[in-house]
């Protein structure tokens, strides 16, 4: 009787990762090694202060979005190509829709958006100016309190947090960032 051998399944890329932290600026990074070139391509993003878990959080998200965009590709070229597409993406704001072509906002331009809704109650039809999206980037405070609503909220909560006022201005927040 022969036993078929099966070939070990050899990784194509690695990667590793760098949390942000005060040591560091807050400045986090994800490092993906090409296991065929030992080409390296990083990734580096810089975040407000924040604890331990959340950090490890993003660094970890950061890294699954890099790792979702190399699957299936098998040339080093290939994997360094989507790679640095995928960082572009990134390092706008946007996070690709798997399977897709279009782009839709992350998260935290919900809570942008929100935000914008709270602090400017009078502005209808998604009319808000470049300086009001400006302030209300600055306004921590704010940011912070909707965060804090959006993570204590239950599904029924969110959906409710996420108006359709709110999805219009996303596209807005999503036009003033490019």
């Amino acid at each position: 009787m022969t036993t078929e051998i099966k070939p070990a399944r050899v990784s194509r890329v690695s990667f590793a990762n760098i949390a942000p932290a005060a040591e560091n600026a807050y400045t986090g990074s994800v490092t993906a090694t090409i296991a065929e070139t030992q080409e390296q391509v990083v990734f580096t993003f810089v975040t407000p202060e924040l604890d331990e878990r959340d950090a490890r959080a993003i660094v970890a998200g950061y890294n699954a979005r890099l790792s979702i965009a190399v699957s299936g590709k098998k040339e080093a070229a290939d994997i360094a190509k989507a790679l640095n597409t995928e960082i572009k993406t990134l390092t706008k704001g946007t996070y690709t829709i798997r399977g897709g072509a279009s782009a839709q906002s992350s998260f935290s331009d919900t809570v942008i958006s929100i935000a914008m809704v709270r602090a400017f109650p009078e502005v209808v039809d998604c009319k808000f100016t470049e300086e009001q999206y400006q302030e209300v980037l600055a306004n921590l405070a704010l940011l912070n309190v909707v965060q804090g609503d959006w993570d204590v909220a239950d599904e029924a909560g969110k959906v409710e947090l996420v108006s359709k006022e709110v999805t219009k201005t996303k596209r807005l927040v999503s036009y003033f960032k490019l």
